[in-house]
């Protein structure tokens, strides 16, 4: 029976899928709760793209709140855009995001390219230049590869007459699937390419790339499906078609587990040497920390629970790891895993908030706390204090040389990148992870259902709390500030934090309680700075571009809203004190969706 491809696989599941109507179709996410073939859950859920809405009218949509939950940016600017002013909207006309995703909101699921055993690589000269783009900008983020053996593999299969030699069809193909992702991520980050040529280019290697893996291959699973499960969602994430991210680390996460991954001391890794203890272990916090990301991003729940023991990797370079033996990294010799290891600690205090303020919020919402408004009020001022110490004690003990102020100029050239790559990201992360814990706060006290918002002295009648809670808010908004001049002045490709930095200004402006006015300096200049940057991003234009319009649609919104309350005052036709009245609008932001969370460029400079 012959190999079934991907591509074959997705172009039967596209036919099934035509011939079902929307209403049988299972949440995805119960779906691949409930698939035993991580591979067929990875397809079932890529054969969906299309974001489901409920268009009221011609200019507003209504995203189904499965599709990003809490923690998402999209979730947040919807409570932000709810309490602006929509009285002037029948004479604007906003874009309709769900007919223009319309045409381009899927990739061919089925490939145009024929299923040959043996595609031509690219020269020479242009594959060491893309895998050393994929070495530059991936590697130090997410080292889910062994750089020494994955450049042995390549050497042989560029010469037929060796490759074959020890391999059978599936090892090859596995192999050949693996390079064409690497090269497709290298050429997103290829300056010497256009724009247009970047995204064509790594469009053609991701085809490729599922068109050499086939559903036959995961019947005896490796590490080396793991790796090519990540690798995809890493790269998909940095497309237009984020959502596919989601589907392939649940996969690479099933498969994992089956392997074993999850467990230290398995008879499975009996007598396993260093380079294989080390590959298992960096392969598992891959999968943790793409988890964690993606459960982030999209709003959605953590797949993984915390009942794994897994030990950390150790701070050794790829050249010192033995396979006989116990390699140590050299003496005063600073490792390219140190970024990686740190973060680590990052994502279990991301954890922590995504447990503690982002979850079950459903729940909450349609089982209120019988508590006494003071008491949940004390509890989520507890939780905020705990959760941004644990941050300040992180950033605290920051390696010297991953600080941001670091110059790196004792370090070799390709050292000083690394460590470039890895501190500012690091450090992006951190202000992000700040921004989740402060900014349910922004808009505390907001009732769209009611109509108003009610001052700070309304809510809460302790003068202490009214002073805690305005200095959260202020720390939110400087955080937010810092974020943007840091992304700014270093032109750094930040799609979803400056998106995520730009709805804090917008949060802080409606409330009538605070000083922010977009309209005077300094917030004036920040909002500028987020704009220029996101209009600037060399990576992820066309997302880039979308988020401008919402969030310009968004201020416009806000500048109607003030114009209208001010109206009304003027007129002596006042609420009481404390509060004011809008019209509550329908957000119209759901279409940023593939804004990248993942990618290390999504933080740095493209050079």
């Amino acid at each position: 029976m012959p190999s079934r491809s991907i591509s074959e696989i997705e172009g039967r599941l596209r036919l099934l899928e035509q011939s079902r109507t929307s209403s049988e179709r299972p949440d995805s996410f119960e779906a691949s709760q409930c698939s035993s073939n991580p591979l067929a859950n990875a397809l079932r859920e890529l054969r969906d793209e299309h974001v489901e809405v409920k268009q009221l009218g011609p200019e507003t949509i209504l995203v189904d709140q499965s599709i990003h939950g809490s923690s998402s940016n999209d979730s947040f600017i919807n409570q932000v855009t709810a309490v602006m002013d929509t009285a002037n909207k029948a004479q604007q006309e906003w874009p309709n995001t769900a007919q223009s995703r319309g045409a381009e909101s899927s990739l061919p699921l089925q490939s145009s390219i024929a299923p040959e055993l043996n595609f031509p690589f690219p020269s020479p000269e242009d594959s060491v230049a893309l895998m050393e783009c994929f070495w530059d900008n991936i590697q130090p983020i997410f080292p889910i590869l062994h750089r020494p053996s994955v450049q042995r593999s390549y050497s042989l299969i560029c010469q037929p007459c060796e490759a074959d030699v020890g391999r059978d069809v599936l090892e090859r193909d596995l192999l050949q699937a693996t390079l064409n992702i690497i090269f497709a991520l290298g050429c997103q980050y290829d300056n010497h390419l256009p724009f247009e040529q970047r995204t064509t280019s790594a469009a053609e290697f991701y085809e490729r790339s599922r068109t050499f893996f086939s559903l036959d291959a995961i019947d005896v699973p490796t590490q080396s499906h793991v790796q090519l499960f990540l690798l995809t969602a890493i790269y998909l994430h940095s497309t237009a078609y984020a959502n596919r991210c989601w589907d392939m680390v649940g996969a690479g996460l099933r498969l994992a587990q089956s392997l074993g991954l999850h467990q230290e001391n398995n008879f499975l890794h009996n007598n396993e040497s260093q380079l294989k203890r080390e590959m298992r272990r960096r392969i598992w916090y891959c999968c943790v920390i793409l988890d964690k990301m993606t459960a982030t991003t999209f709003g959605r729940p953590v797949t993984l629970s915390r009942f794994w023991n897994v030990k950390p990797p150790q701070a050794i370079d790829d050249e010192f790891l033995q396979h006989v033996g116990k390699g140590c990294q050299p003496p005063g010799l600073h490792s390219k895993m140190d970024g990686f290891v740190y973060s680590i600690s990052l994502f279990d205090i991301l954890d922590n908030v995504l447990s503690t303020i982002y979850s079950s919020s459903n729940d909450k919402i349609e089982h209120p706390s019988q508590e006494k408004p003071h008491l949940t009020f004390t509890k989520k001022l507890v939780s905020t204090f705990a959760l941004n110490s644990q941050l300040d004690e992180l950033l605290k003990n920051i390696p010297t040389h991953l600080k941001l102020q670091e110059d790196f100029t004792d370090n070799a050239s390709q050292m000083k990148r690394c460590f470039q790559v890895q501190t500012k990201t690091l450090n992006c992360r951190i202000l992000y992870v700040r921004l989740l814990i402060l900014r349910p706060w922004l808009l505390e006290g907001v009732h769209p259902a009611e109509g108003n918002i009610v001052s700070s002295r309304a809510m809460n009648s302790s003068t202490l709390g009214q002073n805690t809670t305005q200095e959260i808010r202020t720390l939110c908004v400087s955080t937010a500030q810092l974020i943007i001049d840091t992304l700014y002045e270093d032109e750094l490709n930040s799609s979803q934090i400056s998106y995520a930095a730009a709805s804090i200004l917008l949060a802080a402006a409606i409330r009538p309680d605070s000083s922010v006015d977009l309209e005077s300096e300094p917030y004036k200049v920040s909002w500028w700075k987020a704009i220029h940057t996101l209009k600037h991003n060399k990576v992820q234009l066309h997302a880039s571009f979308r988020a401008v319009e919402v969030l310009e649609g968004c201020r416009e919104r806000l500048r109607s809203a003030m114009k209208l309350t001010a109206d009304s005052l003027n007129g002596q036709d006042a609420l009481p004190p404390g509060e004011v009245e809008f019209d509550w609008a329908v957000d119209m932001s759901s279409e940023i969706r593939e804004l990248d969370l993942l990618s290390p460029n999504f933080f740095l400079d493209s050079w």
